[in-house]
């Protein structure tokens, strides 16, 4: 989501999708892309643009005005989508093309899934609503950060994270008693982390991490931001929270998380739990078309380079 000028309304995803259907690229099913002569054969190239061509057609207005968010955050919901809409998509619903791979939708999909859905169900455990402990409670107290009263609405964190556990053995027992005592038995405070930014390439300046420390309630939450996050890359067009971090980086980025993610997995193999980083995995790559990010790249791609988006989306979202 982009920062820089604020979130234009709408979905900018639909919307770009509508301006390529202006192409003439988009608007046939066979495209001549040149003529081949040799000694063995001749005649037009021809590129097969079917595919392509109808996902860009089911683009219809309803998807343009349907701006999937809550707040400033905009995202994949958990789930297969709408399920009353063919073209409607969610985080499971994406990965059933893994079957194509050889991967099982009985015993493979469901576990992918579980890690992907993790990443999701870690924004509960959020600083807004995790009762800090007594020690630190005390303190913020003391500094004026946090009234006494506030604290009787608060969860622990384990509670929360035993809620979460709850949930999952719900959602993943209907792919087999055992896949659902085994997501149960799985999700432990260490497995299902907190609210971070980079595992869902949120944009760090965010009212859940703003000037006040967040790590002092739990150090597993972050610091908050600094400036240079939130700056752009002038080489990818991407601000450095997505970005490959470099040398000397003090915070992490969502590609850092994605890397990390994906190595544990090639390390676990065809297990559980590499199946698990692979979904976790998966769950960023998914959030990054979520979000205005990858059309502001597309934009650059198409001729705009320097200008880094923002204005060009409020235009287009304006015609």
């Amino acid at each position: 989501l982009s920062k820089v000028g604020g979130d234009a309304k709408q979905d900018e995803g639909a919307i770009f999708a509508y301006r390529l259907l202006d192409l003439e690229l988009f608007q046939s099913n066979n495209i001549e892309i040149g003529n081949l002569s040799s000694p063995d054969s001749s005649g037009p190239l021809v590129y097969d643009n079917a595919n392509i061509a109808n996902m860009l057609n089911n683009v219809n207005q309803e998807h343009q005005t349907d701006d999937g968010m809550a707040k400033q955050l905009e995202f994949f919901g958990a789930g297969t989508g709408d399920d009353k809409n063919p073209a409607s998509y969610g985080h499971r619903s994406i990965e059933f093309v893994l079957a194509d791979l050889n991967f099982d939708p009985r015993k493979d999909l469901p576990i992918i899934y579980f890690g992907n859905w993790l990443r999701d169900f870690s924004q509960f455990i959020d600083p807004a609503i995790v009762r800090p402990s007594k020690d630190v409670l005390k303190r913020l107290q003391n500094s004026g950060h946090l009234k006494p009263e506030l604290d009787t609405i608060r969860l622990s964190r384990n509670a929360l994270t035993e809620l979460v556990a709850i949930l999952a053995l719900k959602e993943f027992s209907r792919f087999g008693e055992d896949i659902g005592k085994f997501c149960y038995k799985y999700v432990t405070p260490q497995t299902l982390g907190v609210y971070r930014a980079e595992e869902h390439m949120d944009n760090p300046k965010s009212e859940t991490n703003g000037q006040f420390d967040n790590s002092i309630i739990d150090s597993d939450f972050a610091k908050p931001y600094i400036e240079s996050q939130i700056a752009i890359n002038p080489l990818t067009g991407l601000k450095n929270y997505i970005n490959t971090p470099v040398a000397g980086q003090s915070f992490d980025t969502a590609v850092q998380y994605m890397t990390t993610q994906l190595k544990l997995a090639m390390q676990f193999g065809d297990t559980n739990k590499g199946k698990i980083h692979f979904g976790q995995a998966l769950h960023v790559l998914e959030d990054y078309f979520s979000h205005s990010n990858f059309i502001e790249v597309s934009i650059i791609k198409l001729g705009k380079e320097g200008r880094f988006a923002t204005e060009e989306l409020n235009q287009l979202a304006s015609r």
